[in-house]
């Protein structure tokens, strides 16, 4: 018997829950439905008695399978959204957060109505930082660079409205010693950006399935022994990188505020400040060469 998409959102909800609360699983079925369908979100309730034919059935109850295992819905449906693009993930990248759109929304404030920046994207995972400013800086010249060459082939993959970034293959933390050698671009940069791995491992037990189970591990986490290896790093590259005046933007853990900004002042970094997350937490670090 044909089902209607108003009954299936409304079983796929239910057979959610115990996976998700009502609202997440709500959100999720949605954006299940508005991708295999093609619906909009309140098509269910405009249109109650849309039928889903047979063949889309099947593909929406397999989709369900991989939800039900806590699979996140991005990886099921191979897109998320950020910052009004549409972007490409699969389990080689992070999901991109809120709290990075934010980094994004700082950087691109910060150099409103200026153009023909040089611009470095680190630790760029599926490139969303890296395609944000490219989209809303113009005449910027962008770079993203990363450890993992699967995450690069995402974020190259990318199709966005917007003058693609260079990416590259970059091991932050191994090039380091010989940064001047290595390092494959010798102009400077006017901003340089991050959202590195800064979870700790003691952090793991607190985190859900569909992050642990799912999203990859060396672009989350970092050893609790050295939480701050990354912003060293950073800091290192920010130092031979950024043009005097440029400006550093970064992703924290909250549980490391001071210790992030004390770690840029000591390097010599001016007007360090430790910025809030919208939900009040310690989210960035801003630095100035």
């Amino acid at each position: 018997m044909p089902i209607t998409l108003s009954r299936f959102v409304r079983d796929a909800v239910s057979r959610l829950s115990g996976c998700y609360p009502p609202e997440e699983a709500k959100s999720i079925v949605s954006a299940l439905c508005c991708h295999i369908l093609g619906v909009r979100q309140y098509t269910y309730i405009t249109e109650p008695d849309f039928v889903i034919d047979a063949t889309v059935a099947a593909s929406l109850e397999e989709a369900m399978s991989r939800l039900l295992d806590m699979e996140p819905v991005q990886y099921v449906i191979g897109r998320s959204s950020f910052y009004g693009m549409s972007l490409r993930v699969c389990p080689s990248v992070l999901i991109p957060r809120p709290e990075t759109e934010e980094l994004c929304r700082l950087a691109i404030d910060s150099f409103k109505g200026v153009s023909g920046l040089r611009i470095l994207d680190l630790c760029t995972g599926s490139g969303c930082i890296a395609w944000a400013m490219s989209a809303n800086l113009p005449r910027s010249k962008v770079f993203g660079c990363d450890i993992s060459m699967p995450a690069l082939e995402v974020a190259c993959s990318q199709s966005v409205d917007a003058p693609s970034p260079v990416f590259f293959r970059f091991d932050l933390l191994e090039g380091l010693s010989s940064l001047g050698a290595c390092f494959p671009l010798t102009d400077k940069f006017d901003l340089i950006l991050s959202n590195p791995p800064y979870v700790t491992g003691s952090e793991k037990s607190s985190m859900s399935r569909n992050v642990l189970d799912y999203e990859p591990d060396t672009a989350l986490f970092v050893p609790d022994d050295d939480p701050l290896v990354f912003y060293r790093a950073i800091s290192c590259m920010a130092s031979r990188q950024l043009k005097q005046g440029g400006t550093g933007i970064v992703e924290i853990n909250e549980r490391f505020g001071t210790e992030c900004l004390v770690l840029f002042e000591d390097a010599g970094f001016n007007d360090c400040e430790i910025i809030k997350d919208l939900n009040g937490k310690d989210r960035f670090c801003r630095f100035v060469r």
